[in-house]
């Protein structure tokens, strides 16, 4: 048994104190928190969803565990503990320095029954490929002892000061010791520290806990909630509640709806089309389009830093290839320029009739309100429910495959981030240039990419008429390095054209101008699919239209899982299942292991950094 000790306080605990322990020994006890009473309450409005539960059906999940989610519906205390004012207090001690606001990850009971085994050590944080030791946390977990947790019946078995491990060092049982609590307590650890279920020795006792999992903002969360707490639930919600379950935008740019609109405003009125496109949601203390300055961004490893990060732009110039260029060669000079046109790839009568389907509602759209938005400029949103058309364009097969090659190699899978017509008008001004992957703070240079995208040319564009400006190379930028005007090249391209620009390349819409010519665009962001995406497609294609779509769009817009543990609704079920009739408490739930893993972590061809 390990000589290290979980350490333990009262529900007085300082900030101070509680700081202290997450960033030592990565865990920490309240006692007895929350009354007796109290939980009871929730109990018994659970028993009855728990007993037509099944117990799992792996070593993971447990073959003789019960797991019960979606609990929003199913209990009316539930948001006592959600909202316990020692939850918050932890978890803004050990998520707010990295974001600009966090949510809800997941949130389930696990009771785990008689002859149950331990279940394998792992790290909560092992949903997102980011490399161990980090000044970051990614998550915190409450887990709550709804009953005495002994070492008997399974108390959860804790590795303190394992946060601090690097990838390589692998847990021994003997480091392992329970959270021995009683009944009312609350454990926190960080998303870094290993820990798993303990065994269940005795002949009749359940133990039952609850965990409520918190990410930072710009993060993907674990559960579906816009799935199981669709919106006409989540406005009769308090509003704190309903925003901690993504109901919220993360500033800058990070989960909005309709006209760049907060979520929670949407599901509680807002007009489409009412605004131009909303006001600049920048992060607090903030005049640019990146996180707050309060909110830590973390350093590149020296030994992961490419070369030339602080020189000037590797090329001069955007390359440009037609349709039927070699791939490989496609995809080596996006990665080395950070940029890529490729011409001609759709037909005319394609994009004519695609904007014949959505001119109407540019025609009423407002112009824009804000210097970064424009004010000569209509940003139309929400394009999917307006025409179908879309789908040729987003899941086109030149692009998919370009955005593979960039997003690939470190996540299970990419996903559309955001999707929207830009209509620059004449006497528009040129926005201010910068990164698309500016929305999560991770530092510059990296070997990883983070988004896509992809801005189509829906009629021509040229240097007169507002072509995206890109800085060839700025991808290879440090933080401190920031671009100069003269270093932006227009995004010259004949109508039907593409352009591809990686998240770390520096661009912004160019100067129209000329005196009556619109420069209209579509842009395709995509990102890794352990992030958030930038515009919530749960809300503006809802299970019931997602479902009417071909599959693989379906997925792209986040109705699909992203392994080991990412998105899942109900029993850990596929988003894509859930929408096409699974019953819920059906299952007790299956490990979803990355395709060639044998333990649930990322895949083996998922590069950590």
């Amino acid at each position: 048994m390990s000589e290290h000790r979980i350490p333990r306080l009262d529900a007085s605990a300082s900030d101070e104190q509680i700081r202290h322990h997450l960033e030592r020994e990565g865990c920490v006890i309240l006692e007895e928190v929350i009354d007796h009473e109290t939980i009871d309450r929730m109990l018994s409005e659970l028993r009855p969803y728990m007993e037509r539960k099944p117990t799992g059906n792996g070593d993971f999940s447990g073959f003789h565990t019960k797991r019960l989610h979606s609990l929003f519906t199913k209990s009316s205390v539930l948001p006592e503990f959600i909202l316990h004012p020692n939850v918050k207090q932890a978890v803004d001690v050990a998520l707010l320095p990295y974001c600009d606001n966090y949510q809800l990850n997941s949130n389930s009971i696990t009771a785990i029954g008689p002859a149950e085994t331990v279940q394998p050590l792992h790290r909560d944080d092992l949903l997102y490929p980011l490399s161990h030791p980090s000044e970051r946390n990614a998550c915190c977990t409450a887990f709550w002892a709804l009953t005495d947790f002994t070492e008997e019946n399974g108390a959860t078995r804790i590795i303190p000061g394992s946060h601090h491990w690097d990838d390589l060092r692998v847990p021994e049982e003997s480091e392992t010791v329970q959270a021995v609590m009683p009944k009312g307590s609350v454990c926190f650890f960080v998303g870094g520290v290993y820990h798993g279920g303990g065994a269940n020795r005795t002949a009749d006792e359940w133990r039952i806990g609850m965990f409520q999992g918190y990410c930072l903002g710009w993060l993907r969360q674990e559960q579906n909630f816009y799935l199981s707490v669709p919106p006409d639930e989540a406005r009769k919600m308090p509003e704190e509640l309903a925003r901690l379950l993504g109901y919220s935008v993360h500033r800058p740019y990070l989960g909005w709806v309709f006209d760049l609109q907060d979520p929670w405003q949407v599901i509680n009125g807002y007009e489409e089309l009412s605004r131009g496109g909303g006001r600049d949601m920048l992060a607090r203390g903030e005049e640019r389009m990146e996180q707050g300055r309060s909110v830590r961004r973390g350093e590149t490893p020296t030994a992961r830093t490419p070369a030339a990060v602080n020189g000037g732009a590797r090329a001069n110039a955007i390359p440009a290839v037609d349709a039927n260029t070699d791939p490989a060669e496609m995809q080596g000079l996006l990665a080395e320029a950070g940029c890529l046109i490729v011409r001609n790839v759709v037909e005319a009568d394609t994009i004519d009739a695609l904007i014949s389907d959505l001119q109407p509602w540019l025609e009423r759209k407002p112009k824009g309100e804000t210097e970064f938005i424009g004010f000569e400029t209509k940003r139309l949103f929400s394009l999917l429910p307006k025409t179908r058309r879309v789908i040729d364009f987003i899941g086109h097969r030149t692009v998919l495959d370009l955005v593979d090659s960039a997003l690939g190699p470190f996540c299970d899978h990419f996903q559309l981030s955001t999707n929207s017509i830009t209509a620059i008008g004449p006497g528009e001004t040129a926005q201010s240039l910068h990164r698309g992957d500016a929305l999560y703070p991770l530092p510059h240079p990296s070997e990883r990419n983070l988004s896509c995208t992809a801005v189509w040319a829906l009629g021509d564009f040229s240097a007169e008429n507002g072509a995206t400006l890109i800085v060839p190379g700025s991808h290879r930028w440090d933080d401190t390095r920031k671009p100069k005007e003269s270093e932006a090249v227009p995004a010259a391209m004949p109508k039907g054209s593409v352009c591809l620009f990686l998240g770390g390349t520096y661009h912004g819409g160019g100067a129209n101008r000329s005196a009556h010519q619109w420069r209209i665009g579509m842009f395709q962001g995509y990102c890794l699919g352990w992030l958030r995406q930038e515009q919530n497609f749960y809300l503006t294609v809802p299970p019931e239209l997602a479902r009417e779509m071909p599959e693989h769009i379906g997925r792209l817009l986040g109705y699909t899982l992203h392994r080991p543990f990412l998105g899942w609704v109900q029993d850990f079920q596929d988003p894509w299942d859930a929408i096409n009739g699974y019953e819920e408490l059906s299952s007790g739930g299956s490990d979803l292991f990355a395709s060639g893993a044998s333990r649930p972590i990322q895949g083996e061809s998922v590069r950590v950094v």
